[in-house]
């Protein structure tokens, strides 16, 4: 898998684009970058791009881990692009282990929606 992280601090945000197999010892190597990267602060909004990814490796406890070892706070707006039903359903998992609502964690099949969402708490600019 090939994991692209952009801290933009100038929008409070995290892109994480996956592209090829998603699996989690890449996910918890990719937290701990975030963790560990000075430019990061845990109120940051994410937005996750899951589009280019053509397979999702990751267990139910995998999932739970990286949950429990999340870098954001709570309370921040997460944002998740997909366009299949097993991002989705993976998505959605990690969603119910985190216990986020919909006003924190969503999931959308369009970038410019997730976008539009996420703007709704501050500006970030144009479209990818």
């Amino acid at each position: 898998m090939a994991l692209t992280q952009i801290i933009d601090a100038t929008r409070r945000l995290v892109i994480n684009v996956a592209s090829g197999t998603v699996n989690a010892q890449e996910m918890m190597e990719n937290q701990l970058a975030l963790r560990n990267d000075p430019a990061f602060d845990e109120s940051f909004r994410s937005l996750i791009d899951l589009r280019r990814a053509v397979d999702v490796d990751v267990s139910a406890e995998e999932l739970r881990a990286l949950a429990l070892s999340s870098p954001f706070n709570a309370r921040v707006r997460r944002a998740y692009v997909v366009n299949s039903p097993e991002q989705s359903v993976a998505t959605r998992l990690y969603q119910a282990i985190i216990d986020a609502g919909a006003d924190t964690f969503r999931i959308f099949a369009n970038w410019d929606e997730a976008v539009a969402w996420l703007n709704e708490e501050g500006d970030l600019g144009a479209s990818q």
